[in-house]
């Protein structure tokens, strides 16, 4: 399963620039992910909820839509920004220094001992702390633009928590440096694999993942109807994220190894390798958190709107 990574001086040196240019995305649930959470939940909202969000949705200033839109690379599509697309917004300003204390808001990390998130895992710039905040913000502020970001925040860190490289370990900068040798597609870390190739692979094109995003938001969608939701529901932040990192530290997830002290060790320099048997385990169980996501977020919007 595992191959001796190379050394060469040659790639010692291009690591940083590699690192900061090509792994940056890698750092929320990919797009469709953000997506389908959002969209699904959006569409099991009352109509009451549902016409709170398109009035706040309409104050989003322009630069923003543009922002957004060059995100998703949707030119000239910048005029309505769906919520579905505004959830992405969290990435789309990642590079704006105005917003760069959100940064750590995106994941949250732990010693690689730990096998339950509690409350003291986090007092503050992590997934579960800006859950509690932004959902508070949502609910209690009287400034439009202020609750607007509120809810793109949230519909967003939704999408994160149960994501389970984002609940994971700061060393190998949860997955973004554990490389794998992978037959899905582009994906050449294990947290990018998790955030998107094992979603969309083999779709590539724009025409075939919108076609794939068009089928997944039905599945889950059906899905919704014999899931349990009041179970789902009745959770809170803590216990998503515990879900995320026992996902994280099952062996078979090839992200880490148990030792007798329960420390998850690091693969350090040696590859995983990922292909179709890989896929079709872990692919339902990444569906499966989206649409667990989903239903969360419903329930946080209700409350809070």
């Amino acid at each position: 399963m595992l191959t001796k990574k190379p050394l060469k001086k040659i790639l010692m040196w291009l690591l940083p620039v590699i690192f900061l240019t090509g792994t940056f995305k890698a750092f929320a649930l990919g797009k469709m992910g953000h997506q389908l959470v959002c969209q699904l939940s959006y569409d099991h909202l009352t109509p009451a909820s549902r016409q709170k969000i398109t009035q706040l949705l309409t104050g989003l200033p322009q630069e923003h839509k543009e922002k957004i839109a060059a995100y998703t690379k949707a030119a000239g599509s910048n005029d309505n920004i769906s919520f579905a697309d505004a959830c992405l917004w969290a990435d789309a300003i990642k590079k704006d220094k105005a917003f760069d204390a959100f940064k750590p808001w995106h994941y949250l990390n732990v010693d690689r001992d730990v096998e339950v998130i509690g409350p003291d895992a986090c007092k503050e710039n992590c997934v579960t702390r800006g859950i509690l905040f932004h959902q508070q913000q949502l609910s209690s502020s009287n400034d439009n633009w202020q609750k607007l970001q509120a809810l793109m925040f949230l519909g967003h860190w939704l999408g994160d928590i149960h994501q389970p490289l984002h609940i994971s370990y700061a060393s190998d900068l949860g997955g973004n440096r554990s490389e794998i040798n992978s037959t899905l597609g582009k994906c050449s870390s294990m947290h990018w694999l998790w955030d998107d190739c094992l979603l969309t692979y083999p779709a590539e094109s724009e025409q075939a993942l919108a076609a794939h995003k068009k089928a997944l938001l039905a599945q889950l969608g059906a899905q919704w109807q014999s899931a349990p939701v009041g179970n789902w529901q009745k959770t809170n932040v803590w216990q998503w994220a515990t879900e995320s990192l026992e996902i994280t530290r099952q062996k078979d997830v090839g992200y880490c190894r148990l030792a007798q002290n329960k420390e998850c060790k690091s693969y350090g320099s040696c590859k995983v390798n990922i292909g179709q048997d890989y896929q079709m385990k872990f692919t339902p169980v990444l569906q499966q958190r989206i649409l667990q996501a989903a239903v969360r977020l419903n329930i946080l919007l209700e409350q809070a709107l």
